[in-house]
């Protein structure tokens, strides 16, 4: 039917279902991430099964690991009928101060609000989903050090003790062109190489995490394993990432 052809004609990441229609009180929400034409997005797919027509939806985010916060209202093209899908692009933005999650606790506590034509009371739906950072990474920030002598002197300037870091033994992309792929993929800009001989190769990538310059250092050592190495001004922001490129380079 109409909401099997709404999910053909959708192509964009993978969504997972924040809520279902039962605890929507007749809406159902699946939300997806994205960074699209340099900006993060959250994917919001809103599917009316009940017989009220929604006419706006708001979503509200609590305070959460990066101060992540919606741009505007959900950008509805039109109302939603019953038995009616939308998906649009919702923009996010970093606003908010930081809450910090050690360990890194991607969840952000939501709740949308669903104006109905003929409820005098919105229907307000509590749920939680995880947003992934990659999304927030800009290497087209004016502060990012893609320029190999600025990169190097920033990465001498910031003391070892304040870098953050971390091994996996076993790496799941150890073949230097798949982790510059997925780097560069993920709005990291590939700066140098160093060949350290009979050990392996360090990849190095500059972006930008909410305005901070992000120095990565990524090492395919010969026997499988990986180690990520992050240097920026904040402590909290390096932890952040490194975190985020051990999971890139493994997935």
């Amino acid at each position: 039917g109409a909401a099997q052809q709404q999910q053909q004609q959708y192509n964009g990441p993978p969504l997972n279902i924040a809520f279902d229609s039962n605890k929507g009180q007749g809406l159902e929400m699946s939300l997806g991430f994205q960074r699209k034409g340099n900006k993060p997005i959250m994917i919001v797919q809103c599917a009316n099964r009940g017989n009220d027509t929604v006419t706006r939806i708001d979503i509200k985010f609590n305070k959460n690991y990066l101060g992540i916060q919606p741009t505007q209202t959900v950008p509805l093209n039109g109302n939603v009928g019953p038995g009616q899908t939308q998906t649009v692009d919702l923009a996010l933005q970093l606003s908010q101060e930081p809450t910090p999650k050690n360990p890194l606790d991607l969840t952000v506590q939501m709740a949308a609000r669903s104006m109905r034509v003929n409820a005098a009371k919105p229907p307000v739906t509590m749920f939680a989903v995880q947003i992934p950072v990659e999304i927030f990474f800009d290497n087209t920030h004016n502060a990012t050090l893609t320029e190999r002598n600025a990169f190097l002197g920033e990465w001498r300037s910031i003391p070892n003790t304040d870098d953050q870091s971390q091994t996996v033994k076993q790496c799941k992309n150890t073949d230097i062109s798949v982790v510059k792929g997925l780097f560069s993929q993920n709005a990291c800009s590939f700066v140098a190489d160093r060949q350290i001989p009979n050990r392996g190769v360090s990849l190095y990538f500059a972006t930008t995490l909410k305005n901070v310059p992000v120095l990565l250092e990524i090492s395919l050592a010969n026997n499988g394993a990986c180690r990520v190495v992050v240097k920026s001004k904040n402590k909290y922001i390096s932890y952040v990432s490194c975190q985020t490129a051990i999971k890139l380079v493994n997935q």
